[in-house]
């Protein structure tokens, strides 16, 4: 079972990097699911009123909230730490959206993960007021995808990196 940590600013394309990405993972006959730190924090908010939002304002809520909950009882970390451990029954390949460079380092401590950046050029500057968009550059990461070009660019880039990552070329 591999773990991969995805991150990028919000609107990089992370979702379909991970669609782009299973789905070429198939053809090695490799299965693929995708979790985020956040889905247990947006569950959460839903029971207090979050109506699913994605502007600023909501994307600061959540980083907020996402937080609060670490300083108590680690919850997310430790939702998706059990999560990886019950689904590596079932796939080969956990792709975990993850944006904080703390709960990223723990990652690769505890499975070994490997570590990508989906990269915009037109998201550097962006602000988003946050720690979790703002702080994405402040971590080293094993890979770097740009997705500056075109769809069917950005599907042909995951496609390579998916070879890799299934031909245990890395």
């Amino acid at each position: 079972m591999k773990v991969i940590i995805v991150n990028g600013k919000g609107k990089s394309g992370k979702d379909t990097f991970a669609m782009y990405f299973s789905e070429a993972a198939e053809k090695y006959g490799e299965k693929v699911i995708k979790c985020s730190t956040i889905d247990i924090v947006k569950k959460f908010a839903m029971c207090i009123g979050w109506n699913g939002g994605k502007e600023d304002k909501d994307r600061k809520f959540l980083s907020d909230l996402k937080i609060a909950l670490s300083n108590w009882k680690d919850f997310p970390y430790q939702y998706i730490k059990e999560k990886i451990e019950l689904e590596s029954n079932f796939y080969d390949i956990i792709l975990v959206d993850c944006r904080e460079p703390e709960e990223i380092r723990r990652f690769v401590q505890d499975f070994q993960a490997t570590t990508i950046l989906i990269h915009r050029n037109e998201l550097d500057d962006r602000i988003y007021g946050n720690p979790a968009d703002d702080d994405v550059d402040n971590y080293k990461y094993d890979y770097i995808i740009d997705n500056n070009g075109t769809l069917e660019d950005f599907q042909k880039i995951t496609e390579s990196f998916t070879k890799i990552i299934c031909e245990g070329k890395e």
